[in-house]
């Protein structure tokens, strides 16, 4: 998901600079490389969970400018290699439940996170002027907010970033979609001036 965050950022900046250049509308052509597709289980898992993520995570950002085409042909791009962490927390989030890590920070700190989890979840980085919070979908998002996840998650999520209000930061890792069983995370929070 990180990765294609970074695909999807790039090409909204190319729409919007078309459509500045012409006043129209613009759009991005999505083009998938389908082949030596197998009608098998991961093809099942694969639509209904990464593939789901992603166009559920586009149509909730970018559906003013993706239209959807398949074809046989495609470039394929390297993928940087992720950084691991050691000094992590293993975190039990029971179905149902939220975990929650609150931080004051003042302007100027730097919050950085890593992330990743045994089983489908939900994450989010929010900011808010009180410390509780009821429901995090009206407060501030740091970054984007993915209310579901499919798991397990091989590569970790991470970012780091650069508080730009006096508030309180709300990390959020959800289980709340699950009815039966815990959510096992490991997660690293670093707050630096």
């Amino acid at each position: 998901m990180k990765a294609r965050m970074v695909d999807l950022e790039q090409m909204l900046h190319h729409v919007m600079k078309l459509e500045a250049e012409t006043g129209k509308q613009a759009w991005i052509l999505y083009v998938m490389d389908l082949t030596g597709l197998q009608y098998n289980k991961k093809l099942y898992d694969l639509v209904t969970g990464s593939m789901k993520s992603l166009a559920d995570f586009m149509a909730d950002h970018y559906v003013e400018m993706i239209k959807v085409g398949l074809v046989k042909t495609a470039e394929y791009i390297e993928i940087p290699p992720f950084k691991s962490v050691k000094n992590f927390e293993t975190v039990t989030v029971s179905c149902g439940q939220a975990h929650v890590v609150t931080k004051e920070l003042k302007c100027g700190a730097r919050l950085k996170w890593w992330v990743r989890g045994n089983r489908n979840f939900g994450f989010g980085v929010f900011w808010s002027e009180t410390k509780n919070v009821e429901d995090f979908f009206v407060a501030k998002q740091v970054s984007p907010c993915f209310p579901w996840m499919p798991g397990p998650t091989l590569v970790p999520m991470e970012e780091e970033v650069i508080i730009k209000h006096d508030a309180f930061y709300h990390i959020w890792v959800s289980n709340e979609r699950s009815w039966w069983r815990s959510l096992e995370v490991q997660l690293h929070v670093e707050v630096s001036d």
